[in-house]
C-alpha cells in the first residue's frame, strides 16, 4: 500500500494525469533542464521544497521569473512551464478557456458547473475548466461539494472530477473528488 499524506488524496491515486512534480522529476532525471546539481536533491525527497528553479540554460536577463512553482521552459526561457490550474507566460494567470475567477463572501454562495462548455483540452485528452476562488488575505475558503450528476467514483477519478488545491505549494496536485464515495473522506 502506498502511504498518502491525507485521506483526501485517496481518489487522486491512480490518476492517468501526470502530476507537475512527476513532469519536473522526469525533466530533471533526463537532463532536459540543465539544472545545477544543487537542485537534484529534489528528486530524492518531496519534503525538500524550493520556490525557484535555476536552469543553466536560462540564466540571462530574458529568463522568466516564474510564479506559483513554475519553471522556465528549456526551449524558450522567456516562458514558464506551469503547474495545473495556472497559466500565462509567468504562471500568474488563470489558464485561458473554461472557468472564471470567483470571489468568496462571508455568506455561502451556490455555484453549479454543468458539462464542458469552452473547456480547454489538455495534451492528455482531458477537458479542463479552471475556477479560482479569491478571498482577502488570511481568510479561509470553505467549499462544499453537494452533488455529482454522474457518480463515476473510481480510483484516480479517471472519467470526471473536481480538483481542489489547498496547499501553499501550488505544484502539488489537489484533492480530487468524483462522486459521493470520494466526498465522504473530506
Amino acid at each position: 500500500m502506498v502511504p498518502i499524506l491525507s485521506p483526501n488524496y485517496l481518489k487522486t491515486l491512480g490518476s492517468r494525469v501526470i502530476s507537475f512534480y512527476d513532469k519536473l522529476m522526469m525533466n530533471l532525471h533526463y537532463g532536459c533542464l540543465g539544472v545545477r546539481r544543487s537542485f537534484l536533491f529534489f528528486a530524492v525527497s518531496l519534503s525538500c521544497r524550493f520556490n525557484q528553479i535555476s536552469l543553466d540554460r536560462c540564466n540571462g536577463s530574458s529568463t522568466a521569473v516564474c510564479q506559483n512553482g513554475g519553471f522556465p521552459h528549456p526551449r524558450d526561457c522567456s516562458k514558464c512551464i506551469c503547474p495545473s490550474g495556472y497559466g500565462g507566460q509567468l504562471c500568474d494567470e488563470r489558464p485561458s478557456g473554461c472557468g472564471e475567477v470567483l470571489t468568496a463572501t462571508t455568506s455561502f454562495q451556490f455555484f453549479e458547473h454543468v458539462g464542458q462548455k469552452n473547456a480547454s483540452i489538455e495534451s492528455n485528452g482531458y477537458a479542463m475548466c479552471n475556477y479560482w476562488i479569491e478571498a482577502p488575505a488570511g481568510s479561509k475558503i470553505e467549499v462544499v461539494l453537494d452533488y455529482f450528476s454522474r457518480g463515476f467514483s473510481n480510483d484516480g477519478c479517471v472519467h470526471a472530477a473536481v480538483e481542489i488545491k489547498t496547499e501553499n505549494d501550488k505544484r502539488l496536485t489537489g484533492y480530487r473528488f468524483c462522486g459521493r464515495e470520494s466526498m465522504e473522506h473530506h
